[in-house]
């Protein structure tokens, strides 16, 4: 679940870095820049897309995984070990 919050965080950082030169570069093409209205290239933004899907999958089948609860000597839930390989 780490790992998961680890990357979005990378993918959200990446995707503002993205925009920010998106807009330097906008601003240093004036109207001739073909990226204009958009703040960000078109393949850039599909490959972020593609991304934040893989994570997203990644995500639904650790969800969906088989899970397995560990109780303690009073029969109680201890916790829960989600039996997923990456």
């Amino acid at each position: 679940m780490e790992k998961l919050r680890v990357r979005m965080a990378e993918i959200k950082l990446e995707e503002t870095r993205v925009q920010v030169m998106g807009k330097a570069n906008e601003a240093s093409e004036g109207e001739a820049g073909s990226t204009k209205g958009f703040g960000v290239h078109p393949v850039i933004a599909g490959e972020h897309i593609v991304r934040a899907a893989q994570a997203i999958d990644l995500a639904s089948r650790r969800n969906a995984a088989p899970k397995r609860i560990v109780r303690g000597p009073d029969g109680k839930a201890q916790h829960i070990i989600t039996e997923f390989q990456e």
